[in-house]
């Protein structure tokens, strides 16, 4: 599948002709593209063939995804048109649908790939902290938070679907309807797309960093992570960049979170944290939230509690001990958990 960007077209996500069988599992889905005046309202899914494909589930997701990456900022979709019509970067995203476990996106020439794996696990990763941060604030609202999270329908979906993104480490399996579809506006479904889009979109612009900054493969070790913090800064100034109040950057926050928790979940052992190419993914989170400047305590509060519950899941999965202690901020039981994952890393 391709999400493609033209010039003029309305903003649309819909399938045309067939699938090129020279693409070895590729779609090329034509997913029309950046118009100058799209909005997300502009983005409603119209599916040619009735018929669920592999893709279908994050249909509206992506929707999201196509129209933030179109209206950023007036600055980003110009530059965007201009290094397309360059010849920098291709004028498409291919989305890879092998049914393969699990792969994170990457650039290759002036192409960017979204392995669809990765896009099933960013979705479940989203939900799961969107739900399970919403819950303890509720109960912490309602004084009946005492450290164990009330189980409901929408826990138990949210616990459901990150064992199934967990298993995507390991070995492939399709989309779980039975749990959740998420085009369906359930209850924090049509959030969840939104923190998804969004989170999506700072990984895109990560990789679109690397294509239109000719970034390559290289055997030094510091170039190469040099050259990763400087598209993840990249992106971080294109996302973040814009948002002009606390909840604006809060929001975006949450879902530059969710992506580096993702990523965090994609390592199937805590030694590979450590990587020749790339830094630390615990390291990439911290820098990541560093960059934001929320001066609402409220604001600030979900933020990082959200990164809490996505860093305790980490630590719970690896036997990585967590402190009963309370803290006096949540950013202090923040940076005790990144110390704690760091440890882990640097002693396997």
């Amino acid at each position: 599948m391709r999400l493609g960007f033209e010039h003029g077209s309305a903003l649309d996500i819909r399938t045309v002709a067939q699938l090129n069988s020279s693409l070895h599992g590729k779609t090329n889905f034509r997913l029309t593209s950046i118009s100058p005046c799209s909005t997300y309202s502009d983005t409603l899914a119209h599916m040619v063939n009735s018929e669920r494909t592999d893709y279908e589930p994050l249909t509206a997701a992506l929707n999201v995804f196509v129209s933030f990456i179109s209206n950023v900022s007036e600055q980003a979709r110009n530059m965007q048109l201009e290094d397309v019509a360059a010849g920098k970067v291709r004028e498409y995203i291919d989305i890879l649908m092998d049914d393969e476990t699990l792969s994170t996106p990457y650039a290759e020439g002036i192409d960017v790939y979204f392995p669809k794996t990765f896009l099933y696990l960013l979705w479940a990763v989203c939900y799961y902290l969107f739900v399970v941060t919403e819950t303890i604030m509720d109960q912490e609202m309602e004084g009946t938070y005492d450290g164990h999270l009330r189980s409901d329908a929408f826990t138990r979906r949210a616990y459901d679907l990150i064992n199934y993104a967990l298993t995507l480490r390991f070995r492939y399996l399709p989309w779980p309807y039975e749990v959740i579809d998420p085009n369906v506006d359930a209850e924090f479904a049509r959030d969840v797309n939104v923190i998804f889009g969004y989170a999506l979109a700072y990984v895109y612009f990560h990789e679109y960093a690397h294509v239109t900054l000719n970034h390559s493969a290289v055997s030094d070790a510091i170039l190469s992570k040099d050259q990763e913090r400087e598209a993840d800064n990249f992106a971080l100034d294109v996302v973040l960049g814009t948002a002009s109040d606390d909840n604006t950057r809060r929001n975006y926050g949450i879902a530059v979170g969710c992506a580096g928790i993702s990523m965090l979940y994609c390592v199937s052992d805590p030694k590979n944290l450590d990587s020749t190419t790339h830094p630390p993914v615990d390291i990439r989170l911290a820098n990541s939230m560093s960059y934001l400047s929320i001066a609402d305590p409220k604001a600030n509060y979900y933020l990082y509690k959200l990164l809490c519950v996505g860093l305790v899941g980490f630590c719970d999965m690896y036997k990585i001990p967590v402190s009963t202690q309370i803290y006096d901020t949540i950013e202090d039981q923040y940076g005790d958990l990144l110390e704690r994952i760091a440890t882990r890393r640097t002693s396997t």
